[in-house]
């Protein structure tokens, strides 16, 4: 998780960087708002499954 964290965070940061250096800030803030919280989508089924509690009967 952490090491996605962090190439999701150069990954955004670099958009951010080249793409957005002109915009106006609503949509320098929109982008960054949206890029904060797009980064759980892809680790929501993780996430679940390690809330589950089903490995700790196994250990």
């Amino acid at each position: 998780m952490l090491a996605w964290l962090f190439i999701y965070a150069l990954i955004a940061m670099r958009i951010g960087v080249e793409i957005l250096p002109d915009a106006h800030w609503a949509v320098t803030l929109a982008y960054y708002a949206i890029a904060g919280f797009a980064w759980i989508l892809p680790l929501m089924p993780l996430i679940r499954w390690m809330n589950t509690g089903r490995g700790a009967d196994e250990i």
